[in-house]
């Protein structure tokens, strides 16, 4: 079992330190903008992996996303410069919001699959295998629950929102499931810089909300994830910053390229 696999992963690797369920503000379906309804020709997007500081580059992911009838399908494919790959397929019913359907994740290293973990929401079946052992279980999920890869799509609604939070449910493994409620808001707006790149911004901060008396005693625990949007008129996902997992390296990921148009719309 590697560390990678205690979380997962980018794009979303956002999981938090402790096993605590906690309750916070209504969490809510996030909606779905006219963007991706209308998307009609596969969105590609490549972003780079590397350590806080910058001095390390540890991988690269690729993602390609695709409206498919009602459903809108996430394929992420991460690689570290260790060896390890990542190969992850999302898809969302987008019907009436952004409601998850199905999750997979596989995660080989030299030509052998070591983790995989498989997600129905339709069900709540999640069967997952960790350590050569498998494993299942089946959950009640509330609809506003996404997993991995979902959340830099979903979290795009934030920016617009006259609150500039919101909140929703994370299903996290760590290899085992887990429900968090999570909670989104907006902390500024500012210049991403890296490397060339310099790009108008929206920042958000996504941390676990665990109801008042559990953040107090818990807050310092739980690292804190950001996520940068591009500043217009359809938001999309631009950067991240956070850690994987409680013993995972903290990372940043950032485009390969300047966005384009087409890639901002999808």
């Amino acid at each position: 079992m590697t560390k990678r696999w205690v979380v997962a992963a980018a794009l979303g690797a956002l999981l938090f330190g402790v096993l605590l369920t906690g309750r916070g503000v209504r969490a809510e379906i996030l909606p779905v903008p006219d963007s991706v309804r209308q998307l009609r020709t596969p969105h590609e997007d490549v972003h780079e992996l590397r350590a806080i500081d910058g001095s390390r580059r540890l991988g690269e992911q690729r993602l390609r996303a695709a409206m498919e009838g009602d459903r809108f399908v996430l394929q992420v494919a991460t690689r570290f410069v260790d060896g390890e790959q990542w190969d992850e397929r999302a898809e969302m019913d987008v019907s009436h919001g952004y409601r998850a359907y199905s999750f997979a994740k596989t995660v080989q290293r030299d030509g052998s699959v070591i983790a995989e973990g498989h997600v129905d929401f339709t069900s709540g079946k999640v069967q997952w295998r960790a350590d050569g052992v498998a494993h299942e279980r089946t959950f009640a999920f509330k609809p506003d629950t996404y997993v991995g890869p979902m959340l830099g799509v979903v979290l795009a609604a934030v920016p617009g929102r006259s609150s500039g939070r919101a909140s929703f449910r994370a299903l996290v493994f760590r290899p085992e499931p887990q429900v968090y409620t999570v909670r989104a808001e907006v902390v500024s707006e500012e210049d991403f810089r890296a490397g060339g790149l310099v790009e108008p911004t929206t920042k958000l901060r996504l941390k676990a909300d665990l109801g008042a008396v559990q953040n107090a005693l818990f807050a310092k625990l739980i690292p804190d994830h950001y996520f940068w949007f591009t500043r217009d008129e359809t938001p999309a996902f631009l950067a991240f910053e956070g850690s994987l997992g409680s013993a995972g390296p903290e990372l940043r990921m950032i485009p390969e390229r300047r966005p384009t148009r087409t890639a901002k719309a999808g």
